[in-house]
């Protein structure tokens, strides 16, 4: 149709890139694709329609196992495999500010971080470990700031947060506990402004 044309072929030839997790950060789109020499791995689209590689984050042509993008601010954050598992990652578009937040499950376990949802300053998230199962951790976008922000079910009881949702300054989500079950949860992105919201069908 008039007006819609390539933006790039990653592939050139008949091979696909296909790219995915479109993202938008500020004036910038990143996604998820696929080039002969680099593998599977982070691409972003600048505002004078540049597309470039990010950072080769597993050398080679082996290629990044991707899951979730989000924005977080000026910053993305996203779910990858670079080499430990699928972990939270962290990138300001540039390669040297692309990395791996924190081993969260450490090994080539998957912490599996999800639902990347900013709130007061923080990205608040789900992941797991076999220590304490699946629970709510943060970050501030640096490797010292990716912390556990609330074991909501103690000992490795996975309290399971899911669904989190941005209202005004709190971060609303479902999850559960062993006094009440599966309820609705919220956080400010601090750990004293974490509990339960309401528990709405009592008892368990």
């Amino acid at each position: 149709a008039l007006g819609t044309t390539m933006v790039v072929d990653l592939r050139p030839g008949s091979a696909n890139s296909w790219p995915e997790r479109l993202t938008v950060v500020g004036s910038d789109l990143y996604f998820a694709a696929e080039s002969a020499t680099a593998g599977r791995e982070l691409h972003r689209l600048d505002a004078n329609g540049t597309v470039s590689l990010v950072k080769d984050l597993t050398p080679g042509s082996t290629g990044t196992t991707f899951d979730t993008l989000a924005a977080f601010g000026s910053l993305l954050v996203f779910s990858a495999n670079s080499g430990a598992g699928l972990e939270p990652h962290v990138s300001d578009g540039s390669a040297a500010g692309t990395f791996q937040l924190a081993d969260l499950n450490a090994g080539a376990a998957n912490s599996l971080p999800r639902d990347f949802t900013t709130v007061g300053g923080v990205c608040v998230f789900a992941a797991e470990t076999q220590a304490l199962g699946r629970e709510l951790y943060q970050t501030n976008g640096t490797t010292a700031g990716t912390t556990l922000l609330a074991d909501l079910r103690p000992g490795g009881g996975s309290s399971s947060p899911e669904q989190l949702a941005a209202i005004g300054a709190r971060v609303v989500f479902t999850a559960t506990d062993d006094q009440v079950g599966r309820e609705l949860f919220v956080t400010d992105g601090t750990g004293a402004g974490t509990g339960l919201l309401a528990d709405i069908y009592t008892g368990l």
